[in-house]
């Protein structure tokens, strides 16, 4: 750990992993006195060393012979060649510091071009070799699937059967049908004559048990009501509209929505 007073503990940089310390391990075996720069812990920050701190390394050495030399070389080159390493040298206005943890000199312009260049080999190396997405299939039970369709209001067309079943196709070929009372529909076409067509929306809600078979299936008539009508302004003064965009307003009938379903509906009975 490092004090307050010492230089070392202003040292900021990438987290120190766990294989630095085992890389650096057989190291600390060979040195009289481990340098301040070097991490000691997990998480201790990763800084530039010093030019040739190969060289600043065998003076510390206990026993300065052929296999320590290597061993210094060795270590410090993997060492340098990680990418925290990288990361650290590559940093604007990144500092090299000496085996006591001080800042000697900026890192050049061409060493720190050196490490944006083996980092980014590195991430297309791993982004190469990373393993193929995947999907997993995760089944869900629920009691029913709940529906919610807006349906063309100049697609319904009239009809005096007493039951009507209808079904709604989407341009891909998905299917589901609903069954409502005739007496409901001709309702809901009575509200869609009263609107007009191009003001009229119909929605249909229901519940999904069985595939393509909408249950308890029920439709109501809103009225398309512009924005600027909703706002209580003239125009709409929205950027890049060209106009007033629709929304949607429930359409009063006494003072609720008409809703139809198949044998029940809410609202005044309109005969």
């Amino acid at each position: 750990m490092t004090s307050a007073a010492d230089p070392t503990a202003r040292l900021s940089g990438p987290p120190a992993a766990p294989w630095h310390l085992e890389a650096l391990g057989a190291l600390r075996e060979r040195l009289r006195a481990w340098p301040a720069v070097l991490p000691q812990e997990i998480g201790d920050p990763i800084v530039p060393l010093e030019l040739e701190v190969e060289m600043r390394l065998l003076g510390r050495l206990a026993v300065p012979d052929l296999d320590g030399i290597m061993l210094i070389k060795t270590t410090i080159q993997r060492y340098c060649n990680s990418g925290q390493y990288l990361a650290a040298l590559a940093r604007d206005g990144a500092l090299r510091h000496d085996l006591r943890g001080r800042p000697v000199e900026p890192v050049s312009v061409r060493d720190r071009a050196v490490a944006l260049e083996a980092l980014d080999k590195a991430r297309r190396l791993t982004l190469r070799h990373a393993p193929p997405p995947t999907t997993e299939t995760i089944m869900v039970t629920v009691k029913a699937l709940k529906i919610t369709a807006v349906l063309p209001a100049e697609q319904l067309a009239p009809t005096e059967a007493s039951a009507v079943q209808l079904t709604l196709a989407t341009p891909d070929g998905a299917k589901a049908t609903a069954r409502i009372t005739g007496k409901a529909y001709r309702r809901v076409l009575t509200q869609i004559a009263a609107l007009g067509p191009e003001q009229a929306v119909v929605v249909l809600q229901g519940s999904i048990r069985k595939p393509g078979e909408i249950e308890g299936a029920g439709l109501s008539v809103q009225a398309r009501k512009t924005k600027a009508e909703d706002s209580g302004s003239e125009t709409d003064t929205s950027a890049g509209s060209e106009g007033a965009q629709p929304s949607f307003d429930q359409v009063p009938v006494g003072s609720r929505t008409e809703t139809f379903g198949q044998e029940i509906h809410k609202g005044p009975d309109l005969g």
